[in-house]
């Protein structure tokens, strides 16, 4: 009997250090009787591992998982190829070996770490002897990129690529893996403030703005007043403004202008009908007219940006924070992840500057990226339109009590972003006494700044003409200039010219400014231009002005919020009168 109990007792000690001995595994071998039957489960211990499998629809040994084919069953096809019946559960994804020679393959369930942090708690991979295989949207959960290659129909991609090195923790069941940041994906912040305003549609109502100055002069009492009355509906905003110059004397105001505007947010665009400005263009002179226009109005959607705002990129080993500083003031901060990151839209202050990113890992280390910036309106995003089309009756005299409206008149403004360093802008004046056609560009020229050029050329009853202009303006925080020159021939025409009257033959432009700091700036500009006067109607003489002017000013901080404006002019005045002798 005590023999028994010894032989008892020594078989129990046995199990239990055998038992101890087998790590549990999830591992799944794919090793299969002969003549499994479906759904059945079977188990079998190799090398002190557990290892379990289902029984699949087929059992050739190492495979990869492809994409099912769905085609018709032939009708010949052996029982154990069709479909299971309903309520059984659906057919799992075929294999396809990975190479011509078939290799050992089995599919483990592990915890996955990348790069020191935890991606994925239950993940399932592909073991195939030394490398590690993963499906695309594993790929897409771990931020890592696909490999190029890839045969037809497969489901699952190496790992190992790149430079990429996995290695298996049995113990703890964890696949760690290394990889450099060029293989994660990249990272997109837009620094731009989300707009989540609606256009709302409007109710009908009055408003009434009004501005009144009440003066003495020598004990002579002088009332002005400017005041808008409008009506908004659904329609649009009807407004009217008149202008009283001294309402004691004169009980009936001047009429300004009454125009009817609608906006369309959908579009970024607005519709007038009535008196209106011309649209603006470096060449170009603006107008008063009465009549339709249709124009881009991206105010309507506020929260569009439509001229160029900087971008950065990086890249990171390690999780990071990104701080952004726009000329020395810290603006943004971010968390970035592993891998290649970009940074839109960087809010700055109109002009030209210096941004510097900061990217610090959570070890502590830093590197700086230091890059030069212009924006402005005039250079557009890379495929944003600007536009305007007007036509009417063009007005004399605004604001006088000899205001009235004349010639006919059509004109189109279209700029065009091509780049996000240029922009194209061209503009069409149609008279009956004339035609006027011009096209320019804008162009980002780092770290000169914006260089903006054109021609324009006119064809009417006084002959051809052309005009050249050039631009170059540079401004940063500390320093700015600009310089501006611009040539028309005699004959040229265009909107804004009185009857008979020429244009300049010769104006230019200079000024540069200063800032001291904190403490104030400086600024001293010049202009030169040579007017050509009409002629007489016989044509026989006319007369030409030089006008030059310099100014300067001085702005100088003598408290927290007050300054002391110091500024000159000297003008210059010349007038020459030649002889045109006809024979």
């Amino acid at each position: 009997m005590k023999s028994w109990d010894r032989s008892l007792g020594s078989w129990l000690v046995c199990s239990v250090v055998y038992l101890l001995a087998v790590r549990p595994c999830f591992a799944q071998e794919k090793v299969i009787p002969e003549g499994a039957e479906w759904g059945t489960l079977y188990c079998m211990n190799d090398s002190g591992e557990l290892r379990c499998i289902e029984r699949k629809r087929q059992s050739e040994p190492a495979a990869l998982p492809t994409r099912p084919q769905h085609q018709a069953p032939a009708a010949s096809a052996a029982p154990e190829h069709q479909a299971p019946a309903a309520g059984a559960a659906p057919e799992p994804v075929l294999m396809q070996p990975l190479s011509p020679t078939p290799r050992h393959a089995r599919e483990i369930f592990v915890a996955v770490n990348v790069n020191g942090r935890a991606v994925d708690d239950f993940a399932r991979v592909l073991e195939v002897g030394d490398g590690f295989y993963a499906t695309a949207e594993q790929f897409a959960n771990w931020r890592l990129k696909l490999p190029a290659m890839r045969e037809d129909g497969r489901e699952y991609f190496p790992l190992h690529w790149q430079g990429v090195i996995c290695h298996l923790d049995t113990e703890q069941q964890v696949l760690f893996v290394s990889a450099s940041p060029a293989v994660f994906l990249g990272s997109i912040l837009d620094l731009r403030s989300p707009s989540g305003a609606k256009a709302m549609p409007s109710e009908t109502g009055l408003f009434l703005n009004h501005d009144v100055q009440l003066s003495d002069t020598d004990g002579k009492l002088g009332l002005a007043g400017l005041m808008e009355l409008g009506i908004f509906s659904k329609m649009g905003v009807l407004t009217t403004r008149f202008l009283g110059r001294d309402l004691t004397s004169s009980r009936l105001p001047l009429r300004l202008d009454t125009q009817l505007v609608r906006d369309f947010p959908d579009r970024r665009a607005t519709l007038t009908f009535g008196d209106a400005v011309s649209a603006p263009t470096p060449w170009s002179r603006q107008v008063h007219y009465g009549g339709i226009r249709w124009a881009s109005k991206f105010s309507t959607q506020p929260g569009f940006v439509p001229f160029v705002l900087p971008a950065l990129s990086g890249q990171a080993a390690q999780p990071s924070t990104v701080d952004i500083f726009v000329n020395n003031v810290r603006t943004a901060q971010q968390l970035v992840d592993t891998g290649p990151f970009s940074i839109h839209n960087v809010p700055v202050i109109t002009g030209q500057g210096e941004i510097r990113m900061v990217v610090t890992d959570v070890l502590g280390r830093q590197q700086v990226v230091t890059q030069s910036y212009i924006s402005t309106p005039e250079l557009l995003r890379k495929g944003i339109s600007e536009y305007a089309y007007e036509a009417g009756s063009l007005r004399r005299g605004f604001g006088t009590a000899d205001s009235a409206y004349s010639s006919f008149f059509a004109a189109g403004t279209q700029r065009l972003g091509i780049s996000d360093s240029l922009t194209l802008n061209f503009r069409g004046e149609l008279l009956a006494e004339y035609q006027t056609f011009g096209v320019g560009a804008d162009y980002a020229a780092m770290p000169l700044g914006l260089v903006e050029g054109g021609i324009a050329i006119s064809r009417g009853s006084h002959g051809s003409g052309t005009l050249l202009y050039g631009q170059v303006q540079h401004k940063a925080r500390s320093f700015g200039f600009s310089a501006t020159l611009q040539a028309a021939s005699s004959q040229f025409q265009q909107l804004g010219l009185l009857p008979g009257e020429r244009p300049a033959k010769i104006m230019g432009q200079f000024q540069i400014s200063h800032a001291l700091g904190n403490h104030g700036s400086v600024s001293v500009g010049l202009l030169d231009r040579q007017q050509r006067d009409s002629f007489t109607p016989d044509q026989s003489n006319a007369t030409s002005t030089n006008f030059k002017a310099v100014t300067s000013s001085a702005s100088f901080r003598v408290a927290r919020s007050a300054f002391l404006g110091i500024s000159t002019r000297e003008t210059l005045i010349k007038f020459s009168r030649f002889h045109r002798h006809c024979r």
